[in-house]
């Protein structure tokens, strides 16, 4: 997953942006296309402790859950 922020962060931004349960599915299935994992393949990273790239983890943190479970 690629994200471009062409303004300087200052540390102070509270934005928050909400999802809609379809918005967020959508979202999930594209992060893992672009990984080039299923959601099965990721979740089992993540209960190795080893993820494939910084990418992978990424996407684990906002998808999937804690990783001590």
């Amino acid at each position: 997953m690629t994200v471009t922020i062409n303004e300087p962060r200052t540390g102070d931004d509270d934005t928050v942006v909400e999802l809609t349960t379809e918005e967020f599915e959508t979202a999930k299935g594209n992060a893992l296309r672009r990984l080039g994992f299923s959601y099965e393949q990721l979740a089992e990273q993540a209960r190795r402790h080893d993820f494939d790239s910084s990418q992978a983890l990424a996407v684990w943190s906002v998808i999937g859950g804690p990783l001590d479970q």
